[in-house]
């Protein structure tokens, strides 16, 4: 993706309702999360002002692996990302689950996934759970401890050794080369006669 224009030079977008953090690493694309109070504080962010991406490469890379590492996903563009979230037909495994990480001070990192709001269908022995009917919670803590425990009350995975969590990326290649898994099988859902076929195995 170029990086040419004012808003793909934007870290932070506050709209009425959420706040959503970008990334954009040399190699292209967009990497991208809309966050809490808790998660702008990790990603040392201001909350009250919008703020700009690097200018170096490096720092910007390092910057991306770090907000994967909080949860971001890598998408090819913001256009595809906007086509495909709520689409009227059921993705499953084509489409990423939501997922959310905290990192107390305890040490370890305990990571929650959730079935991602693509679809007003849904397939439980595809897709990852539901949000909690407590939701609300995860806006409200305050520090990096607090989420800890409200994500464990969720019943998240807690990794005691963060380097033997498989569940995040260890480097920016990792995490881009998993958003290009993704962006692979949703262009097969691109497809008419592959969505046909997948719509008649369910």
């Amino acid at each position: 993706m170029a990086k040419s224009s004012s808003h793909e030079r934007v870290r932070t977008e506050f709209t009425q309702l959420s706040c959503t953090v970008f990334s954009y690493p040399s190699s292209g694309g967009i990497i991208l999360k809309t966050v809490v109070g808790v998660e702008l504080d990790y990603l040392d962010l201001p909350r009250t002002e919008t703020a700009q991406c690097h200018q170096e490469d490096a720092m910007e890379d390092a910057f991306a692996l770090k907000l994967l590492q909080l949860g971001a996903r890598w998408w090819p563009s913001l256009k595809f990302y906007h086509r495909h979230p709520h689409a009227p037909y059921q993705y499953s495994y084509h489409y990423p689950p939501d997922r959310h990480v905290g990192y107390p001070s305890s040490g370890g990192v305990v990571i929650f996934e959730i079935f991602a709001d693509n679809s007003a269908a849904r397939l439980e022995e595809y897709d990852a759970p539901e949000k909690p009917e407590t939701w609300a919670r995860m806006a409200l803590c305050a520090s990096m401890d607090e989420r800890f425990a409200v994500l464990m009350d969720f019943g998240a995975t807690l990794f005691e050794d963060r380097e033997r969590c498989d569940k995040l990326p260890k480097t920016l290649e990792q995490g881009i080369a998993e958003g290009k898994r993704y962006e692979e099988l949703m262009r097969k859902m691109e497809d008419g006669h592959y969505l046909d076929k997948w719509m008649e195995s369910l």
